[in-house]
């Protein structure tokens, strides 16, 4: 069966989410991570247990008075709430086998109400602070846990051995149900390695506090992104690309920098001698991180160790880096005194750059700092905490980076109130940007700020208002008097401007939940989203919890209209409905159904341990707000039940365990492993009030349903085992993918008879792209053969630089390698997968490729910005063993078009986004998708950068349309660039078909 959507949205969501619960956490739990200094007394060897949210050993009076607090606070005095409270107990072994005391152990939830709080509200905000801390526990000394007091429904993911040489976490693939305590047994903690060693300055003397992190992914892969610029105190800069100036810069609110260290990969710091010792490292190859402010982050792969070893890497060097000068000035070219700067690396993957902060202008408009890596940069400077952000266009950090902020101007408001008359009183807050920027959800959580103006307002005899020195562009205002709605207001200030705003009456809404005997329910918790035209943001929000009578009034909400939903760990999440011709919802659960399925392969219970399934609750009519993907493993005999669910409609979708998902480089394997087997089953189960629903799933269906054959064998790569390589295979419909074990060998249990397509491929790939194939042939697979292969890949390595059209090197360069004519019979890549590798050349323009396929190859560097560039090293032999250094790609200087487009009678929305290709015409055969160059507009004007002088045929795809427009004749673009070109897209007229030999064309 095909790969419902619910899988891929499941796995990039759990992805995002696993990594976001570390770096965006913050945890009221202070977690036990060694002996505790007062030990309570207990039984020996008795497990020292924590409710909800209680300390472990050595807990003072006072965190438990807070604790209990918060317990008062979730409803767990209410006799529904503590009968749904779950659980989770459990014994921590280290790699032997041996019981390990004494350590920590943390329970993180992943939950809708724990995110959407009562709290955010645009109009009185409060730090927005999420919480994932279910629980924590210190280990007995017969290694024993327990967690309870926990709700359910939720991705839960456990720490545990804090505090040792090998702490490690994993995602629980048994999630409680209301009132259920999951024995996990014995959590084992793998055997992990230390590295030590020493950070020093250039001239060798030591840095202290500098951050040391390792993650067992390749240096290669880390590169394409500035991860280790990302500043748990400073910003990103999200840059409107190929449009000017423009885009969002989001600051990080206070929570991501205390969370920032929960990171779940190894971490520390270097001490005041420069030395460090960082625990809980991966066997097998790592990358070290080193950061420290104002010098160059250091990144070094290739870091190996082995399971229970300690190895000391000696110094770890930093180097100064750039000096950046940043020079902020207004539209007079006068400077700016007293602005705050930001700054980081240009990205080249996306539009999208980690900044921190740099400074604050001089009496010259001057700020610099260090540590900047050669190549391009991107600054914003806003004047105050108040004024928007201005984001230059990424210049040459060897320059003087120039900012110039947008002139100011004066904003009057003419506001009404529901009376028609100037309201006496008024609160105003203001943001940066409109609604389709996501500016005000960013606001909820933290990322943005709605500045309160209010004060700073002055009436006017008329009963206006008027702003002095509002920043010119788009900005969006949130207005309210009292008794009144919110309302949000968008204006485009580009001289004095004047805004009229209608304010209407406050509106509220009254919600009642429903227990399944038509009872009213006390605590639920409450959700809502505006529906209407004028609703205030995209987003549902939490209301707060239905009191004794089960009622909850909402008044918070800024729309003309809500949708409702209402979630009770007892009861699961449903949607509330509207009583016609009032402003009252009710919300109802009913009697909880469950799923029982049965998994089986080629007809036979599984291997134990070896799927894991997902559920997905369907919403109805996007009222509700759901509860999270649940995991669920089946038994020894394939079978598995889902209980506490009311009754819809839910998407079942089988994955692989996630038990070996261990580690950040272990998580990008598991999902990108996903991502390539879609033959996994899903399907969809209709919950009946009270009632059970069946299901079975078969995981290996072209096994039973025709003629299959086996494939097992072993693989190589210049002779040694492809050892964490991943070997795919496509048959027919049927796309299957093993990783390679530690001797090389591997096996498909069953594969659909026929031709098709084997292929050796490394596990290593930037995100996004499929991963490098070194290997690959054509094979017939006949019905109950067992083929057995051996793979002997032989690849090449490739090493270079790449220079600007001046010489000097190109610094995060992307090099792509695409393949040319291959030998017959061999397959190295998908006949429409050119791409197979794709690196980023360092600081001083290098570029490294390990593990290429021997063959033919065109290599084509790229580097983008103020003075972008490329270049093409066209038919590189490569031959088995080999290693080409040496080679140099001098990159050709790329320009930059701008004109509008003419659309004629072309019918288009107000709000199109359209898609614009320039593609060579020159280029020869085989090269032609190198010199295609993409765009997007959403108006009639547009900007494409980075184009190489040339000829061009030039076509447009207007937004939600399959239709290709074209420009008539051809474009040519000058070496100096092309500004007010005019497109007249038409439409591109279809080839006639030509009769067939033998036939004769006819009209009708």
């Amino acid at each position: 069966m095909p790969r419902s959507f619910h899988l891929l949205a499941g796995l990039l969501a759990l992805a995002v989410l696993v990594l976001a619960v570390f770096w965006f956490s913050s945890s009221p739990v202070e977690v036990p991570i060694g002996p505790a200094a007062a030990p309570v007394a207990a039984p020996a060897g008795a497990p020292v247990a924590v409710a909800g949210e209680v300390g472990a050993v050595g807990v003072q009076e006072p965190q438990r008075t807070a604790v209990s607090a918060r317990a008062a606070s979730r409803g767990e005095d209410d006799p529904e709430i503590a009968a749904a409270l779950a659980g989770y107990v459990g014994r921590v072994v280290d790699a032997k086998g041996t019981p390990v005391a004494d350590c920590g152990v943390r329970l993180v939830r992943l939950a809708v109400d724990e995110i959407l709080k009562p709290s955010m509200d645009l109009m009185d905000p409060v730090a927005f602070e999420p919480t994932y801390v279910a629980g924590a526990a210190q280990t007995g000394s017969d290694g024993r846990f327990r967690i309870e007091g926990v709700f359910p429904r939720a991705v839960f993911l456990l720490q545990a051995g804090i505090g040792t040489d090998a702490p490690g976490w994993r995602m629980l693939q048994q999630v409680p149900g209301p009132g259920e305590v999951v024995d996990l047994g014995d959590v084992v903690l793998a055997d992990l390695g230390v590295v030590t060693g020493v950070v020093v300055d250039e001239e060798g003397a030591p840095l202290a506090d500098a951050w040391i992190r390792a993650i067992d992914l390749p240096a290669t892969l880390l590169g394409v992104f500035p991860f280790e610029r990302i500043d748990p105190k400073g910003h990103v800069i999200v840059r409107q690309e190929g449009r000017g100036t423009g885009g969002m810069v989001m600051s990080m609110p206070p929570w991501v920098e205390r969370a920032f260290e929960d990171l779940p990969v190894p971490t520390t710091r270097s001490g005041p001698d420069g030395r460090f010792r960082l625990t809980g490292l991966t066997p097998g190859n790592n990358t070290l991180v080193t950061v420290h402010p104002r010098v160059l982050a250091d990144l070094r792969g290739n870091v190996t160790v082995k399971g229970g070893e300690e190895r000391d890497i000696g110094q770890v060097r930093m180097r100064a880096g750039e000096e950046l000068f940043v020079v902020v000035r207004d539209t007079a070219g006068k400077p700016v005194a007293g602005a705050e700067v930001v700054a980081g690396p240009t990205t080249l993957v996306a539009p999208v750059d980690p900044g921190s902060p740099i400074g604050v202008t001089d009496a010259n408009g001057q700020v610099s700092t260090t540590g900047f890596p050669k190549g391009k940069v991107t600054a914003a400077a806003r004047r105050s905490a108040k004024d928007p952000w201005t984001i230059a266009e990424p210049q040459s950090v060897n320059n003087d980076v120039e900012v110039t902020l947008p002139a100011q101007h004066r904003l009057t408001l003419a506001v009404l109130g529901p009376d028609g008359k100037p309201p006496a009183e008024l609160q105003v807050r203001m943001l940066r940007g409109n609604g389709n920027d996501g500016v005000r959800e960013m606001a909820l959580l933290g990322f943005a700020k709605a500045v309160d103006v209010g004060k700073e307002l002055v009436r006017q005899d008329d009963g206006s208002r008027v702003l002095e020195r509002v920043a010119q562009g788009k900005l969006g205002l949130l207005v309210q008097a009292p008794g009144t709605a919110v309302k949000w207001v968008e204006a485009e200030v580009q001289g004095d401007t004047r805004v009229e705003v209608q304010l209407a009456s406050a509106r509220s809404w009254s919600v009642t939940a429903f227990d399944p005997a038509g009872k009213p329910l006390r605590n639920v918790t409450v959700f809502a989203q505006d529906a209407g035209s004028d609703r205030m943001t995209n987003m549902p929000l939490g209301c707060g919890r239905t009191d004794a009578q089960g009622r909850l009034r909402i008044t918070k909400m800024g729309g003309s209209d809500i949708r409702v939903s209402g979630s009770h760990p007892r009861y699961g999440s449903a949607a509330g409905t509207k009583v016609e011709g009032t402003e009252e919802f009710a919300v109802r659960f009913e009697a909880t159904g469950s799923i029982e399925g049965v998994l089986t392969t080629a007809g036979r219970p599984p291997q134990q341990g070896a799927f894991t399934v997902l559920c997905f609750g369907n919403g109805r009519g996007g009222a509700d707000v759901e509860d999270m993907p649940t995991f669920h493993v089946p038994d020894a005999e394939g079978k598995f039940a889902i209980r506490g669910l009311q009754p819809r409609m839910y998407t079942l979708q089988v994955v692989r365990s996630f038990e070996l998902v261990q580690s950040g480089g272990s998580l990008f394997r598991f999902v990108q492993n996903e991502m390539l087997n879609n033959s996994l089953p899903s399907e969809r189960a209709q919950v009946p009030a009270g009632g059970v629903a069946q299901v079975q799933m078969e995981t290996d269906a072209n096994a039973v349903t025709g003629p299959s054959g086996r494939i097992a064998g072993i693989a190589t790569i210049n002779g040694m085992p492809a050892t964490e390589c991943m070997v795919s295979a496509r048959f027919g419909s049927a796309r299957r993918g093993v990783r390679v074990a530690e001797d090389g060998s591997f096996s498909f249990d069953a594969l659909p008879a026929g031709r098709g397509t084997v292929e050796l491929q490394l596990s290593a790939a930037v995100m996004g792209d499929r991963p490098p194939a070194v290997w690959g042939e054509n094979l017939e697979l006949k019905a109950g053969d067992l083929l057995n292969l051996r793979i002997e890949a032989e690849t090449a390595t490739v090493e270079g630089t790449v220079l600007m059209p001046d010489g000097s090197p190109a610094p995060g360069a992307s090099v792509n390698a695409l393949v040319v004519p291959i030998k017959a019979g061999s397959v190295p890549v998908r006949a429409d997968v050119r791409q197979t590798q794709r690196v980023v050349t360092d600081a001083k323009g290098v570029f490294r490729m390990e593990h290429m396929p021997v063959g033919r190859w065109n290599l084509i560097a790229r580097a983008r910005g103020e003075v972008g560039g490329r270049a093409v090293l066209q038919d590189l032999e490569l031959l088995p063993r080999s290693s080409r250094t040496g080679l140099v790609l001098r990159m050709e200087a790329t320009t930059t078009v701008k004109g509008r487009i003419e659309w004629g009678s072309i019918a288009r929305g107000e709000d199109s986004w359209d898609v614009l290709t320039f593609t060579s015409l020159d280029m020869a055969s085989g090269l032609e998708g190198l010199g295609t160059f993409m765009t997007g507009t959403n108006s009639d004007t547009f900007e494409m950068p980075d184009v190489l002088p040339g000829r061009y045929r030039v076509t447009v795809r207007p937004a939600d349309s399959s239709a290709e427009l074209e420009h008539p004749g051809e474009v040519v673009v000058p070496a100096g660039g092309l500004e007010g070109l005019v497109l007249m897209p038409r439409t591109v007229p279809k080839p006639e078909p030509q009769p067939k030999q033998g036939q004769t064309k006819t009209n009708r």
